[in-house]
């Protein structure tokens, strides 16, 4: 992109999703960014099985199956490792379909240029991604669901995540699972200097 950085629009969620819009602009990065909250309640099994997929807690294995770029299979690899959980979807044939990964001490908010430490009880949401096949079939959802269960099982009462605001269908999934608005955080990048500011949703 040569100087070119991004001007982007955020969404965070509690319980939650961010979401962010992306343009253009020579050396500057805007980012706005709203939270949303949700209560946490129920249990969950070990595994889902919903509209023929199965959710479970990942394993290296899933991670050996899955068909990633070079470099990819190391790096999710060392998530595992360093303590984050793995959600899968699997299909009939055992293919892995999608995955999303869960953060419960620290989180690194990449698209913020930083890492948030997590309190008692909180979680972290992030890089919920389904297969292209398998697209628009309940993947994400369902997903989405055994991870909030499996925090609620374990005693968490809140969760926070990314999601791109022009995406629209990982939007309209947070949205369905009870994630409402809190704050709406500013994000600037402008030549190496980073400001926040956070403010109420929708000032």
């Amino acid at each position: 992109m040569g100087v070119l950085r991004r001007i982007r629009y955020a969404l965070f969620l509690r319980l939650t999703s961010l979401s962010y819009t992306i343009d253009h602009y020579a050396g500057l990065s805007l980012r706005h960014i709203v939270g949303y909250r949700a209560a946490l309640s129920g249990d969950t099994p070990e595994v889902w099985t919903r509209g023929g997929f199965q959710f479970r807690v990942g394993t290296p294995d899933d991670i050996a199956r899955m068909r990633l770029k070079p470099g990819e299979r190391e790096a999710l690899a060392s998530r595992l490792r360093g303590g984050d959980i793995m959600v899968t979807a699997a299909g009939g044939g055992g293919e892995v379909c999608g995955c999303l990964w869960i953060a419960l001490s620290s989180a690194n908010l990449s698209e913020l240029g930083k890492r948030v430490d997590l309190g008692p009880g909180e979680a972290w949401i992030y890089d919920l991604y389904v297969f292209p096949p398998y697209r628009n079939s309940g993947v994400g959802r369902g997903m989405l669901g055994f991870a909030l269960a499996f925090l609620r099982e374990r005693g968490f009462s809140s969760a926070y995540a990314n999601v791109e605001r022009g995406n629209t269908p990982s939007r309209k999934v947070f949205e369905r699972a009870g994630f409402r608005p809190y704050k709406e955080t500013t994000y600037l990048h402008l030549f190496g200097l980073k400001r926040y500011s956070e403010h109420a949703p929708g000032t």
